[in-house]
């Protein structure tokens, strides 16, 4: 009985310390950084609406990612699914130190936010059954509450260090030229300012 309670008690610790990673990793890999990075790469507002609607797209794998983790247990395709949506970000590691065009890195990247995005769903579903399964349902609000707060102690630091990391490199990356914009049309010279 100790042994399992000690042995529960470390997979409580390893998930918030998982947490917590994940939210650091969601910080420097999500967000304003993955919009900076489109921008620096040059993406067109449709490739940068593409992104954002590519994790809401992915939720169409939550039947088939139900399906994996009934057919192969909800541990290991948690493990496999959620560590290949985070190895796919090795690549852009890669890309600043490659001799790829503006072009080729811009559909790196949306290939690489993609197939994470997509790896996400099903290691996520996975994840919550293993949780489900794992944590007593006497003790579920408690484990989920200060899991919730190791996730939030560091997420917008890490955001800004990630945005600073991506500004460092700004000239070892490709960078394609934004189309011009258009001149706004100059206001009638008899009308007044709205006050």
């Amino acid at each position: 009985m100790a042994s399992t309670r000690s042995a529960l008690r470390a997979s409580f610790h390893a998930s918030y310390a998982e947490g917590a990673a994940a939210e650091l990793f969601g910080a420097c890999a999500g967000g304003a950084v993955l919009t900076a990075w489109a921008l620096h790469l040059g993406a067109s507002p449709f490739t940068i609406g593409l992104l954002g609607a590519l994790p809401l797209a992915a939720q169409v794998l939550q039947l088939p990612g139900a399906w994996l983790t009934q057919s192969f247990g909800p541990k290991p395709v948690a493990i496999t699914a959620i560590g290949a949506s985070r190895l796919l970000w090795l690549p852009m590691v890669a890309l600043p130190f490659t001799d790829v065009s503006a072009e080729m890195a811009l559909r790196i990247f949306v290939g690489v936010v993609a197939l994470a995005a997509l790896f996400g769903v099903i290691g996520n579903n996975a994840w919550v059954v293993w949780m489900g399964d794992l944590v007593p349902s006497a003790i579920r609000g408690r484990f989920f509450s200060r899991r919730t707060m190791y996730r939030a102690r560091r997420p917008e630091p890490a955001g800004m260090e990630g945005a600073d990391a991506r500004r460092a490199g700004r000239g070892r990356l490709p960078r394609r030229r934004p189309e011009p914009v258009p001149p706004a049309s100059s206001a009638r010279s008899g009308s007044r300012a709205p006050a």
